[in-house]
């Protein structure tokens, strides 16, 4: 009993802090960097600017904080249409580097989200085993 108790508490931990890593993620990423708003121009057939493979992208426009417009790529997914606005976080010391701020939840988002309270779940089942 004392090794299932084990199993269930690894696996529960491991899918809880798999959960919360996922979900504060999106917040993590660059905070250093500053936000601006960004106006999508074009969705199309492209290559992902990361890996350069072929698919779908999107191109925005922004302004940073000397009023200097750039543009980015985002690859990959759905977008909204051409004019919609986001928000995306730029380098400041490299404003042509920048990076969308997730659009929407995405259904692996949901999955990963819901390890969390699986994980809390499991993780209480093998922790009252021990008793």
């Amino acid at each position: 009993m004392n090794i299932l108790a084990i199993v269930l508490l690894a696996i529960g931990a491991v899918l809880f802090l798999a959960g919360v890593r996922h979900m504060t993620k999106p917040f993590m990423k660059h905070p250093q960097w500053t936000s601006a708003e960004a106006t999508i121009t074009d969705v199309g057939d492209g290559r992902d600017p990361h890996n350069g493979r072929p698919t779908k992208v999107a191109h925005y426009t922004y302004t940073d904080a000397d009023g200097t417009e750039h543009t980015g790529t985002m690859a990959g997914g759905s977008f909204p249409k051409p004019g919609v606005t986001m928000r995306v976080r730029y380098d400041p010391d490299d404003p042509q580097d920048s990076d969308p701020v997730r659009l929407a939840m995405r259904p692996f988002d949901w999955f990963m989200i819901a390890l969390t309270p699986i994980g809390f779940i499991m993780g209480n089942i093998g922790l009252n085993m021990f008793n």
